[in-house]
């Protein structure tokens, strides 16, 4: 009897050992530690210190055409890899930040007192990658080619539109001739707050077809050149020839030696990374996942120190509806949609509060409020858009005719049920969360919404081709001036569903609308007659309520100040903090490394896994040898 005890005793002590080396292995597996990826990033065959790496994720995920870098070929996927940031550079960057210009490629412009021409003036001694020399001639070279294929390279029609001619009056200096009197040009056309016509070297694409043209690996002007393309990972190199180095001083070459866009995953996937400072910058995340980032990485911080954290990004937030299409193109209909909308719970659950709800397609910025937001405000008040009265909503499609079917749905007059897809973007999580909210309240109404989410490509594809019913969408159009809110309204863009137009995509239609933007265009903004203007344009647009708006736009974006220092915030606001918008090349000049090292833990976790193996198999050993010598006593 006490034999069998003490077998039984021992079998127990053996199992207990194994389970605890198990649980030894599990808590080895689990423990923060920095293992030769924190410590080296791989570029092709080499080991790049870390901390000579900056890294950011890519707005938009995965690119699927990563190895196509022409920036004018419609719907082109690839340009998301870092392109506009690191190689293109602009004329000029215009920083709605501050208000102010900064120049780049050029150094000055001036108007025509009539406003039918602009020369503008080049920075002398700017060079391409691959050392020739850029001058007016590569900036003739890109508005010709525009103005030669049109609607079928991005910006061509734009172009067409406003420019007559463009001609080379020395090797620095060129002169645009206009159609018409365009005292916009340098705010869109010319250059802008976002993604202008990038001027491309005329010795390489005067050979080639731009509308078929990959162009990789890209020529550019910028101080990096792209050594590796993946749809998950561009690596940038800098290039230690830059021109600005040479022409502006030695502190225009930019710190980082390599600047890498990459796309770890889903947002808890890229919060992992930057948690373990292997990603210095985050484009945008949900507040709750910054906090939780927050405990892991003391290092982290956004634009603001403190709630709400947010910057406000000038591309309001909105249901993009189809008006080509029955019954969406009716007025009282996407009225009814919008106060069926409960925008205070998508601001509460989608935002975490951190928004307000947008009244009209603007970004609230205090020039916009100043300028014209302030000058229509009693026409706004008066249509209230951002009103929540789902009863109003009935009422509305019952004195249309509509009648509830048996499954609750609304059908209309001429038997159509009243169903609608919103699409929405995977990468962007909380423009696919004002979807979700917006087809559950739709639902509640009676309208059979449903959300088809589609990865980035697609989603670009359906939007371009004003293939969709409905999407949940931004507008940056009128980031720079209102002007161009209206103008994107105009009927020059319109296109059949399934074809290309460069804006317009509600395929809105309206002759007096047209006439008044096109009255208003040759008037220059700091003209007292625009508000006259703004004030008609803003009751069209309110009657009529082509698009849905639903609230301003915030981003959560969060720096690592581990490896580098120099980020814009609120205190700091030389730029925005965007690591998607071109003028966070700006960025690249200003950051400057903390001197860092990556962090150490006393065992890292490979060689954790190593010494809890050894243990598991020492334990294993001890517990054989001692049931080995009780059963020799027995």
């Amino acid at each position: 009897m006490n034999t069998q005890l003490r077998r039984g005793m021992t079998l127990l002590l053996i199992v207990f050992m194994v389970s605890f080396s198990l649980i030894a292995l599990e808590a080895f597996s689990a423990m923060p530690s920095t293992t030769l990826k924190s410590k080296y990033v791989i570029v092709g065959q080499e080991k790049i210190p870390r901390e000579e790496c900056l890294i950011v994720d890519i707005d938009g995920g995965r690119q699927a055409a990563p190895k196509v870098q022409n920036p004018f070929i419609i719907g082109a996927t690839g340009m998301g890899g870092g392109a506009w940031i690191c190689a293109i550079e602009l004329l000029y960057y215009v920083n709605i930040v501050n208000g102010t210009i900064d120049w780049w490629l050029a150094t000055g412009l001036k108007y025509d007192p009539d406003y039918m021409g602009l020369t503008l003036y080049l920075r002398k001694g700017v060079t391409w990658s691959d050392g020739e020399p850029f001058t007016a001639e590569d900036v003739v070279f890109t508005y010709q080619m525009l103005l030669n294929y049109g609607p079928q390279l991005n910006w061509g029609a734009l172009v067409q539109e406003w420019v007559e001619d463009v001609k080379a009056l020395d090797k620095y200096t060129v002169y645009f001739r206009f159609k018409k009197p365009c005292p916009r040009f340098h705010l869109t056309i010319l250059s802008s707050w976002g993604w202008p016509p990038p001027i491309v070297p005329k010795h390489i694409w005067e050979k080639v077809d731009p509308t078929k043209f990959d162009n990789y690996p890209p020529v550019w002007t910028g101080p990096y050149e792209l050594v590796e393309a993946t749809e998950t990972r561009f690596v940038w190199k800098r290039r230690d020839d830059y021109w600005a180095a040479k022409v502006l001083g030695p502190e225009y070459l930019p710190k980082p030696k390599y600047v890498i866009y990459t796309w770890p995953g889903p947002e808890e996937k890229r919060v992992a990374e930057m948690a373990r400072h292997m990603l210095d910058s985050i484009c945008d995340i949900d507040v709750g996942a910054f906090l939780e980032l927050k405990k892991k990485n003391p290092y982290v911080r956004a634009w603001h120190k403190d709630p709400p954290y947010t910057f406000l990004d000038p591309c309001p937030r909105y249901i993009m509806i189809n008006t080509r299409r029955y019954p969406w193109n009716m007025s009282e209909v996407r009225w009814a949609v919008s106060r069926a909308i409960n925008r205070t719970r998508i601001i509460k659950v989608a935002y975490k509060g951190t928004t307000t709800p947008c009244e009209i397609l603007i970004p609230a910025y205090k020039w916009h409020v100043d300028r014209f937001i302030s000058k229509v405000e009693d026409i706004i008040k008066k249509y209230d858009p951002c009103k929540y009265d789902p009863e109003e909503t009935i009422r509305i499609f019952e004195s249309l005719g509509f009648k509830r079917g048996s499954d609750g749905v609304w059908v209309t007059p001429n038997g159509t049920r009243l169903s609608l897809t919103i699409l929405a973007p995977a990468p962007w999580i909380e423009i696919k969360r004002i979807a979700m909210f917006v087809a559950e309240d739709l639902k509640k109404v009676g309208i059979d919404a449903v959300v088809k989410v589609l990865e980035g490509a697609p989603f670009s594809d359906a939007w371009n081709r004003n293939n969709f019913e409905a999407m949940s969408a931004w507008m940056c159009y009128s980031a720079s001036d209102p002007y161009y809110l209206f103008e994107y309204y105009h009927s020059r863009y319109y296109a059949p569903t399934g074809n290309v137009s460069a804006a317009n995509h509600e395929g809105y239609r309206n002759p007096e609308l047209d006439r008044l933007v096109d009255e208003l265009a040759v008037i220059p903004p700091e003209d007292p007659r625009v508000v006259d203007y703004y004030r008609r344009l803003t009751e069209i647009i309110m009657r009529d309520l082509p698009s849905i708006p639903i609230t301003q736009a915030v981003k959560l974006v969060p720096f690592d100040y581990y490896y580098w220092e120099g980020w814009p915030t609120a205190e700091n606001p030389y730029c925005a903090p965007c690591n998607w918008w071109p003028i966070f090349k700006l960025v690249l000049h200003r950051i400057k490394p903390t001197g860092r090292r990556p962090p150490t833990e006393t065992l890292t976790q490979q060689y954790m896994w190593i010494i809890a193996i050894v243990i598991v198999v020492i334990l294993i050993l001890v517990g054989l040898l001692i049931y080995r010598r009780r059963r020799r006593r027995a």
